[in-house]
């Protein structure tokens, strides 16, 4: 007890006047010892694990350098103008009259191979549009998990495509939807993954209508303006989802931006396209699913007037199967034909006449004329 009381007084001490004091007797920890001696006593195994870790790390490496080069590569756009187009400048007039007024819902129909393909093309594959576009040529799904993913894709790509910053939020809705569904599909412990409904198909397009709202609710040079203004927009929403398709980008007022300077965002109408979309019965086999699908899209044009829906269809009968989904009767057809005669003239002169080979003529072989004193001359 003595020296402990006296231990305290040392200590006491060398707090008020600066001297040190002994610490007690420290205790020696042993902690990893154990892996120590493991290490000198089998020199072979651990070398074998390191040299395990480092082919590890060496495939994450590239793992992580591959999945860095895929976001890298842009998105490939196969919608573009097609090459040797020619005429159809009635349609193309009545095309664009269509989607300069109010948004519907627009079958359009004509033979196969008249060219209906080309002329959606030549007008929608512009500055003028933004387009939603599914051929179910190469449709990319055949049931309704599919379907559901597909629409996911093209949907962030199509907000992608914007290059504004407000509408990245949009497109990271349905990436991050779709990567949601993927995590759920996953087994769990046994347990069977998450399988796709009808209700997640409608509350995907109901996310797209969400979204589409807020595009046309949206002002990109009233940004820094307060939030005042905000229920004049929404008034004005209706009317400015009208944007005048029939003047082209060309004739729009151009504005001055520097070379590196991203151009400004600007609305354009929207366009939801199918083609060949006849084949949609046999592609999404369910018919409450189909009901729910054209349903939404009936939604976005005749109730919200948010986008505008062509349906391209070489089926005489694709038509009675939108009025059995009671669809059809809400639904305009624009008919496309053959080229009218001046056309095909103009197309047969213009383009084909040019490029055929020049017609040589064949030398003409005429017989040595033969003189009188000549003919008369003995032999």
């Amino acid at each position: 007890m003595a020296s402990l009381a006296t231990r305290r007084q040392l200590c006491r001490l060398a707090l008020s006047g600066g001297s040190t004091c002994l610490a007690g007797p420290q205790r020696r920890s042993f902690f990893g010892m154990g892996q120590i001696l493991g290490v000198m006593a089998n020199p072979a195994e651990t070398l074998r694990q390191l040299n395990e870790s480092r082919e590890m790390l060496r495939k994450a490496k590239e793992d992580i350098e591959l999945s860095n080069e895929a976001k890298k590569i842009p998105p490939k756009h196969t919608f573009s103008k097609l090459p040797g187009f020619h005429g159809r400048e009635t349609e193309q007039a009545l095309l664009r009259r269509i989607l300069s007024n109010t948004p519907k819902m627009t079958v359009v129909f004509g033979a196969t191979s008249v060219g209906k393909t080309a002329l959606l093309r030549e007008v929608l594959a512009s500055d003028d549009f933004y387009v939603i576009k599914f051929d179910l040529r190469i449709s990319g799904f055949a049931d309704l998990r599919t379907l559901y993913l597909s629409l996911c894709e093209q949907f962030e790509r199509f907000f992608q495509e914007m290059n504004d910053e407000e509408m990245n939020k949009c497109m990271l809705t349905f990436k991050h939807t779709k990567l949601e569904l993927l995590e759920n599909e996953r087994p769990k412990d046994g347990v069977p993954g998450y399988k796709i409904t009808v209700a997640d198909l409608a509350s995907l397009m109901e996310s797209l209508q969400s979204c589409l709202l807020k595009y046309w609710e949206y002002e990109p040079s009233q940004k820094a303006k307060g939030e005042d203004e905000k229920d004049t927009r929404a008034k004005e929403g209706l009317q400015a989802r009208q944007v005048d398709a029939i003047q082209s980008s060309s004739e729009q007022s151009p504005t001055s931006t520097e070379p590196n300077e991203k151009p400004p965002f600007q609305k354009r109408p929207i366009v939801f396209l199918m083609d060949e979309a006849h084949k949609l019965p046999a592609l999404v086999p369910d018919p409450f699913s189909l009901k729910v699908f054209l349903d939404t899209l009936l939604v976005l044009t005749k109730q919200d007037r948010l986008c505008h829906v062509i349906l391209a269809t070489s089926d005489s009968f694709f038509q009675h199967f939108l009025r059995k989904m009671n669809v059809g009767h809400h639904s305009q057809i624009l008919t496309i034909g053959d080229c009218s005669k001046e056309e095909t003239l103009s197309y047969f002169l213009s383009t084909i006449v040019p490029s055929l080979p020049p017609v040589s003529k064949a030398p003409s072989t005429s017989t040595p004329s033969t003189t009188p004193s000549a003919a008369n001359s003995p032999t």
